[in-house]
């Protein structure tokens, strides 16, 4: 019992003190503010949410976990996975689906591709309302739900608060498209300090 009064007390303060103190904070977050941040932190050409997925946000210092988690409609865990471009044409239309990464029919500049994969983030809920064929696609777990998602990035990079989003569509990417069997197979190349020189190249 003791404990559980202890587990309690510290979730209690975990909900309800300020996450970030900064005396300037103040911050107004909603679905294209979230959609983008999926899209930058699981490293995703697209994501996808529902049109309710959060009542939008007014963020200062002093607001605190529990009252990001009261205002998301969706809290569920973030998913990473695959759509082929004609699963991807599919749901551009379906009603109370936002999405992020598609503009005039193109991701990323170039025009979707039936046969092409692209990568794909959103929560289980949106995962499961998109995977409706009744055979499971393989995906990433995140263990992580948007509102734990967003503080981190709040405490952090603030990629939440940015006002342009364009670098996510001008990433440096190389896009070879291999035709074998009249099937297109993809695969993307991005530049960036971290990569490991492949032996024999150093």
């Amino acid at each position: 019992v003791k404990r559980l009064n202890i587990w309690k007390k510290r979730y209690n303060e975990e909900m309800t003190l300020p996450f970030e103190k900064q005396p300037d904070l103040a911050l107004e977050i909603g679905n294209v503010n979230i959609a983008n941040l999926l899209r930058d932190k699981i490293s995703t050409e697209i994501s996808v949410l529902s049109i309710d997925t959060l009542h939008p946000l007014k963020i200062d210092k002093s607001s605190s976990m529990g009252y990001i988690s009261d205002n998301f409609n969706d809290d569920y865990y973030i998913f990473r996975y695959k759509l082929k471009g004609s699963e991807l044409n599919g749901i551009l239309n379906k009603p109370g689906f936002y999405i992020s990464g598609v503009e005039d029919g193109k991701v990323q500049g170039y025009k979707i591709i039936d046969e092409k994969n692209y990568t794909v983030s959103s929560t289980q809920k949106i995962f499961e309302e998109i995977n409706d064929t009744g055979t499971l696609k393989p995906y990433n777990n995140t263990w992580m739900t948007i509102p734990e998602l967003l503080v981190k990035d709040i405490q952090s990079d603030k990629v939440s608060a940015k006002k342009d989003y364009s670098y996510l569509d001008n990433r440096f990417v190389f896009l070879c498209n291999i035709i074998l069997s009249n099937k297109i197979s993809s695969e993307t190349v991005e530049y960036g300090a971290d990569i490991v020189t492949p032996s024999g190249f150093s």
